[in-house]
């Protein structure tokens, strides 16, 4: 398992890049996309599941990412070859939770100006992602 695509529609709450507030009307957050439908927008992105890295995030933005996703996410995992490993269809699952108790409605994670996530914590994912690929193929 090498890269975890993060791909969510998202609703903006209390986002900042560089300590500015975000909003739809904004979109200052890197990868972020105005959608055509209700919620605000979309935010997708590949993280170095080993490092927590973000690939081609500006070097120097800092970014606190606090986006009500509920069920709107799809989160994939990759090999080294870029083939998918497993995918998982909607909620935020709990190491994208800075705080822990957004019961997968909410995706909160502290980004630093070298494009990783703080506190990332590579062993929940590679767990997450085995127990859910173990019960999506009973």
């Amino acid at each position: 398992m090498k890269t975890l695509v993060i791909d969510v529609g998202c609703y903006i709450e209390d986002a900042t890049v560089n300590g500015e507030d975000d909003s739809s009307e904004k979109m200052l957050m890197p990868f972020l996309t105005k959608t055509g439908y209700t919620r605000d927008g979309n935010w997708k992105v590949d993280v170095d599941i080993s490092t927590g890295k973000i690939k081609d995030w500006p070097q120097g933005t800092e970014a606190f990412v606090h986006y009500k996703c509920c069920d709107e996410g799809i989160y994939t995992v990759k090999d080294e070859s870029g083939v998918e490993v497993f995918s998982h269809d909607g909620y935020v699952p709990g190491f994208l939770d800075f705080y822990g108790d957004s019961y997968g409605d909410y995706l909160i994670i502290k980004i630093d100006g070298g494009g990783t996530i703080q506190r990332w914590d590579s062993d929940a994912v590679i767990e997450w992602a085995t127990k859910e690929q173990g019960e999506a193929e009973q």
